[in-house]
């Protein structure tokens, strides 16, 4: 079996798949449990796709490693085969590098109304003024599980369904203090496949993705809109990955080369249009902090002058 990869076969370099050529991973947060994307996965499923929903739960011990228990199960779980689209909602948004990292073959990572990757830094450290929340929802090192930070009231208008409610709740485990201090996984080379942000409730903002150069949708609603309307967030979903997958493009199946999407560049400003920039004369007005005066081999190419001693 090749390390990293549960399925025992040699990793693959990640191909831009449309359509039924992708497994979705779909990640929930630790405070929560799989029943947040049950629905997803069944629209999904009937859409064609080959889906995974790994259950993060028995990771909540009181042992530290916490993030890599829950790596580790997500990627033991994942019993598909890629490329991949890895999915995380709220707290998984920290996971999925690592998740992707470890599956290998990843098309597009995703993220639903999720926390920004934050390697090496810790939930307490991100988000101060939530930790005050947790602190006071916490007794003998374990917090309330997450349905109780937020009241009856608001769970009720998030989740109007009682039934449905009551199972979501039940999957809701109390959280080790630990957890909320553990720094994230760090994970070189990330982003290693393109990237797209989904928006459900005003408690996320896209500016930041829309920095990175991140595709983004909006889906205005709440932050468990994949439980109330699993065909829309499904929907917006696929839409998200079909625009992830259209701003990059494999320009080989053996070679991690991507060719970037141009559309933002302003051809008006090219000095030689139409002349590949490898082939067009350089303009010396482009150079300013080269003084050619100096230079002791004038018209030839330094890697063909002789070699200066001096």
């Amino acid at each position: 079996m090749t390390a990293g990869n549960p399925h025992g076969n040699a990793p693959q370099p990640p191909r831009l798949r449309r359509g039924r050529g992708t497994a979705w991973v779909l990640v929930h947060s630790p405070a929560t449990g799989p029943l947040v994307w049950a629905g997803v996965a069944a629209e999904l499923r009937a859409a064609g796709r080959a889906v995974a929903v790994p259950d993060l739960r028995e990771t909540l011990a009181d042992e530290p490693g916490w993030a890599s228990r829950q790596v580790e199960a997500a990627v033991g779980q994942s019993t598909v085969d890629g490329p991949y689209v890895v999915v995380g909602h709220s707290w998984a948004g920290t996971l999925i590098p690592a998740i992707g990292a470890r599956l290998g073959d990843v098309a597009a990572y995703l993220f639903v109304d999720a926390s920004f990757p934050r390697p090496g830094r810790s939930f307490a450290q991100t988000a101060p003024a939530l930790m005050d929340l947790v602190l006071g929802m916490t007794r003998d090192g374990w917090t309330e599980p997450w349905p109780r930070w937020w009241g009856e009231q608001e769970m009720a208008a998030a989740l109007p369904d009682p039934a449905v409610r009551a199972a979501f709740e039940a999957q809701c485990r109390p959280l080790p203090l630990g957890m909320f201090r553990e720094p994230a996984p760090v994970v070189r080379g990330f982003p290693d496949a393109p990237c797209g942000y989904l928006r459900l409730s005003e408690a996320y903002d896209l500016d930041d993705a829309r920095a990175l150069g991140w595709q983004v949708g909006d889906l205005p609603g709440d932050h468990l809109s994949m439980v109330t309307d699993p065909a829309g967030v499904t929907a917006a979903m696929l839409a998200l990955a079909e625009q992830v997958a259209a701003t990059v493009t494999r320009v080989s199946d053996n070679e991690r080369e991507f060719t970037p999407d141009r559309s933002n560049i302003d051809p008006s400003r090219d000095p030689t249009p139409g002349v590949p920039d490898h082939l067009a004369l350089d303009d010396a007005g482009d150079r300013p902090l080269i003084d050619p005066t100096r230079d002791p081999t004038p018209g030839k190419p330094d890697h063909a002058a002789p070699d200066d001693d001096g």
